[in-house]
């Protein structure tokens, strides 16, 4: 794997942090596929690949994956337990893959998002001070009638509070159902580190 850093000194005015670091990666990157992803995440080692073999075989434009998350101990384990279904629930990520404008989704740990319909909705320069920034990214994608969908990989990716998640094997589930993924050539991961 190629791997470059981007060190940015500077903030122009008008820009969030995030945002702009999310910019300069994408401005930067080469592939036909973004991956958007938080600091904290990780991931199997099969995990783009097998998300690349989902994105192609069902033609998306944007996919968001749901990490598990590493457990911390009962109180914080039962809060993230609360904020994961609260927001399933609210974005009604059953749902992303429907036609409707309405329903869409975006998820910091893990946004992969085809070139062309991300530079079509202006990117993240259009996303410049948006707090939420990945789900606004998604909610503009699915506005522009961008095919999206949503899954649930609690052991193919982990997102932490602390200390790195450990990511174990998952024999099933949509890994499963696509089969062995090819190599995923051609996909520019954007990693953001803040805080």
């Amino acid at each position: 794997a190629r791997i470059r850093a981007i060190h940015i000194s500077e903030l122009p005015k008008g820009w969030l942090g995030k945002c702009h670091a999310l910019h300069q990666g994408a401005q930067r990157a080469a592939g036909e596929l973004l991956l958007f992803t938080d600091a904290d995440v990780t991931f199997a080692p099969e995990t783009l690949r097998l998300a690349v073999r989902y994105f192609e075989a069902h033609r998306l434009d944007h996919l968001v994956l749901f990490p598990g998350f590493s457990r911390r101990g009962y109180w914080e384990d039962a809060l993230k337990a609360y904020f994961s279904f609260s927001f399933l629930f609210w974005t009604r990520a059953w749902a992303v893959s429907s036609r409707s404008k309405n329903i869409y989704i975006g998820i910091g740990a893990f946004n992969l998002v085809r070139r062309s319909p991300y530079d079509g909705i202006g990117g993240h320069e259009s996303l410049r001070m948006e707090i939420l920034d990945d789900i606004t990214l998604g909610k503009r994608l699915k506005q522009q009638g961008y095919r999206q969908d949503a899954l649930l990989a609690p052991r193919r990716s982990g997102a932490r509070s602390g200390s790195p998640a450990a990511v174990d094997p998952w024999p099933g589930g949509w890994a499963r159902a696509v089969g062995q993924a090819p190599g995923a050539q051609g996909v520019s991961v954007v990693h953001l580190e803040y805080g």
